[in-house]
């Protein structure tokens, strides 16, 4: 593409925004109404209620310390958001992620679907189960080979047509932007990549109108979290309609307790669409599951 034949920015005039204005107020008028949600949804109702309602159309952040469950919070919100939903694992393999959802899904203790003690048609009624409800679903595997930006476009196309059944939005998971990236980047400069990668994903929300969830390393030292805790690129930060930092609830790491339960914390670092803050939640390591505490 020429420089010539790149998009440009618009003047645009007050008077010109009234139609998409009471368009959107009438939107959402008519969802608060009928109780439906106005985009895809954690499945954790005071996190939703912090984030305004639903994961907002744009670019969303989830990183954390290591061992506080940022992939199975990712995988819990694929399986609860309501609507079609792709997720892009760089890091686990699809096989690795599906069972973690079986075992979330079905209350199925992890260790069982590996240390041989379950029978093969045990497994196979469990992940049935488990795909009856969440017919919305599916990977992209970019752990062996990289997804580049046109082809997480076309499925998540193919994802909305074929398994939206009427439901309009759409979510789409990173798991992690930083992993994807290098996938498709190469051994270049860390930081340029990102910032690609960051623009390309806010690029595909507001093509697609989707909710984009990326999950990102931590820097080494932002070993208490915050806002500028994301690795390589302050685009992180900046590019977001919001910031999640997933941490232990008093900021040391601790080990699961006899029940299998962390005791965790949401910090709403940068919130667009709601207040910032923070929400105590537990992750149970045995179901690979979240729920939020009392």
């Amino acid at each position: 593409m020429s420089e010539n034949d790149k998009p440009t920015a618009n003047l645009v005039y007050l008077h010109s925004l009234l139609d998409a204005l009471e368009a959107d107020v009438k939107t959402r008028h008519e969802a608060k109404e009928a109780g439906k949600a106005l985009g895809p949804t954690t499945g954790l109702p005071k996190i939703d209620a912090t984030l305004g309602g639903s994961l907002a159309s744009g670019l969303h952040i989830l990183h954390g310390q290591a061992g506080t469950g940022k992939s199975a919070l990712a995988l819990q919100i694929a399986a609860s958001c309501g609507c079609p939903c792709l997720f892009l694992t760089a890091e686990m393999s699809t096989l690795e992620c599906f069972r973690r959802i079986v075992c979330r899904t079905t209350r199925t203790f992890a260790g069982k679907f590996k240390n041989g003690e379950m029978h093969p048609s045990k497994a196979r009624d469990l992940a049935t189960r488990t795909i009856k409800s969440i017919p919305y679903l599916a990977f992209v595997d970019a752990s062996t080979a990289p997804a580049r930006i046109d082809d997480l476009t076309r499925f998540a196309q193919d994802v909305r047509k074929h398994l939206g059944d009427g439901n309009q939005h759409l979510l789409i998971i990173v798991d992690s932007v930083h992993s994807w990236v290098r996938g498709w980047a190469g051994t270049g400069e860390e930081y340029d990549g990102l910032n690609e990668g960051l623009k390309l994903l806010r690029q595909l929300s507001q093509t697609l109108d989707a909710a984009v969830l990326g999950i990102a390393e931590r820097n080494r030292v932002s070993k208490a979290g915050g806002l500028s805790a994301s690795a390589g690129s302050r685009m992180f930060e900046y590019s977001a309609e919001s910031v999640l930092d997933l941490d232990f609830k008093d900021g040391e790491k601790t080990q699961a307790d006899a029940n299998g339960d962390k005791q965790l914390k949401i910090t709403f670092s940068k919130n667009r669409h709601g207040k910032t803050g923070y929400a105590p939640i537990i992750f149970n390591v045995d179901f690979q599951s979240f729920t939020e505490a009392s």
